[in-house]
């Protein structure tokens, strides 16, 4: 999942074997120079689009010569307000193969350092 922002592929030589795939992005995605299509595979990612129904992702299909299977829509994110970008059991990113995973297990962890670290701001997503 890419937060508040989306996939920047740079520079992939022809072959390269890549798979980017079951990822949630907030935007379209940011490539420069890339010749089409990319890597091995880029596929069944999500492109969130709040409260647009579900349908084909072509504007990933366009940019990468691949993502067939992608979709765009709303992710339907449970709490996002409050960091918690994990979605809701009926999300249709969850058919891409998406996988929600715990939102405590990465960042400041430390009990010391979280009593004297800023929470980060999170991004209108919705």
């Amino acid at each position: 999942m890419i937060v508040g922002d989306s996939f920047h592929p740079y520079v992939w030589y022809h072959g390269s074997g890549d798979v980017v795939r079951h990822n949630i992005v907030m935007t379209p995605y940011h490539p420069i120079g890339m010749n089409k299509p990319w890597g091995k595979e880029v596929d069944r990612n999500f492109l969130h689009q709040p409260g647009h129904p579900t349908d084909h992702a072509t504007v990933l299909a366009e940019q990468s010569g691949r993502d067939e299977s992608s979709l765009l829509g709303d992710a339907k994110f449970i709490d996002p307000e409050r960091g918690d970008y994990r979605v809701a059991p009926d999300s249709p990113a969850l058919g891409l193969g998406f996988k929600n995973f715990p939102m405590d297990r990465f960042g400041v962890t430390s009990p010391k350092l979280k009593a004297v670290s800023r929470s980060p701001l999170f991004p209108k997503v919705g």
